[in-house]
């Protein structure tokens, strides 16, 4: 009954096209979703890619400060305690600045910037 009534009207073919367009949009936002996701997880793995490395190169550069402050006070283990202090402020002076909120802030910045890039590039 309904198919006879937007015949007479000529409303099917218009019905149609409206379908066409909400699918498409559909399948839009679902394609620039993707992008947006795909384009944060690559930082991510860049980003986990970075920190590994740089943990890696810390921790050969505090080992070796410490076998060289070893060596210049002729003691077996003063060098690590020095180094290891070292470390310890550096920890502390991270976790008031995560706290604070700065280094949150500044993370969720760029977290914003890279969707809202995304949004510009996709116009």
């Amino acid at each position: 009954m309904l198919d006879k009534l937007l015949d007479i009207l000529k409303l099917s073919g218009l019905l149609e096209s409206l379908k066409g367009y909400i699918d498409t949009k559909i399948r839009v936002y679902i394609l620039r979703l993707e992008n947006k996701i795909s384009r944060v997880m690559a930082g991510m793995v860049m980003l986990l890619a970075f920190i590994t490395t740089a943990f890696i190169c810390l921790i050969f550069m505090g080992v070796g400060l410490s076998m060289w402050l070893n060596s210049y006070f002729d003691n077996n283990y003063i060098g690590f305690f020095i180094t290891g202090g070292v470390f310890f402020v550096l920890m502390l002076w991270f976790a008031v600045n995560i706290t604070s909120g700065g280094m949150h802030d500044r993370v969720k910045n760029v977290v914003k910037d890279l969707l809202r890039r995304e949004d510009e590039d996709d116009q």
